[in-house]
């Protein structure tokens, strides 16, 4: 028995659920597509303290939010950010209704594009109805698991919970059905860059939660470009890290008192 693959270790898990979510305009889609890319273009030498999987993967983006126009932008920018003059195998399509309403075209869609991972994005719209309800969450995971395909999925963040105590919005059953989640929060360098850390909230069954992760986005005009940061040296990120992670990070300047 083989152990279990990732597409990239640890944010994405190969053939089962991740959700990433996080605040409105917190760069939940700008990083999701910074990921679609790594894995369209496969294994790179990279220092963004993640792997990517050794394939080209061939990614179809099933967006409820924005439109072609946004996102191929968005990828265009990104592949020049990386060096990449072609385009990569990244399949659009808009959609207007619950997946689980759309589930026969969009596998249709699926199998025309040969597509081996699903970027889906927004739950809350992609699933629709009341989204505190288990009639919401369940039909939609139930009809993601006919595609087949690596799911990847954007979320939105709850509301009125504790700074570091953040779930995803709806019912608990999004969370129970997911295999992988990460949080992601967005903190302003400049106003042409932001600082992203990632915070993994549920691992797979066979793994431990990660360490948080944070990486520099910068936009300057036509380009995107992205890089490793550690979060512990920013002061945001570093808040909603343990205890001890933060009392480890002042004693590297030298002995303090107990108080």
């Amino acid at each position: 028995v083989s152990r279990p693959a990732w597409l990239i270790n640890p944010l994405i898990l190969a053939n089962q659920p991740t959700i990433l979510f996080g605040a409105p305009s917190g760069g939940k889609s700008t990083f999701g597509l910074i990921l679609a890319c790594l894995c369209s273009l496969g294994s790179c030498d990279t220092n963004y303290h993640f792997d990517v999987s050794s394939k080209p993967l061939r990614i179809m983006y099933l967006d409820w939010e924005t439109d072609r126009g946004v996102i191929e932008w968005q990828l265009q920018c990104i592949r020049k950010g990386l060096g990449i003059e072609l385009n990569l195998p990244i399949f659009y399509r808009r959609c207007s209704i619950p997946l689980a309403d759309d589930i026969d075209q969009i596998n249709n869609a699926v199998m025309e594009y040969r597509a081996d991972a699903v970027w889906i994005d927004s739950l809350g719209l992609a699933a629709g109805g009341d989204l505190n309800s288990p009639e919401s969450a369940l039909p939609f995971f139930s009809a993601l698991r006919t595609i087949n395909k690596t799911p990847f999925i954007l979320a939105h963040t709850s509301k009125g919970s504790e700074n570091t105590d953040k779930h995803i919005f709806g019912s608990v059953f999004f969370e129970a059905a997911a295999r992988n989640i990460w949080e992601i929060v967005k903190t302003q360098d400049d106003e042409n860059s932001i600082i992203v850390g990632l915070y993994h909230k549920k691992p797979p069954p066979f793994a431990k939660i990660h360490n948080p992760l944070g990486y520099k986005i910068d936009f300057t005009d036509d380009v995107t470009t992205f890089e490793y940061q550690d979060p512990k040296s920013v002061e945001e990120l570093l808040s909603r890290m343990t205890a001890s992670t933060k009392i480890f990070e002042v004693l590297k300047d030298g002995k303090k008192t107990p108080k």
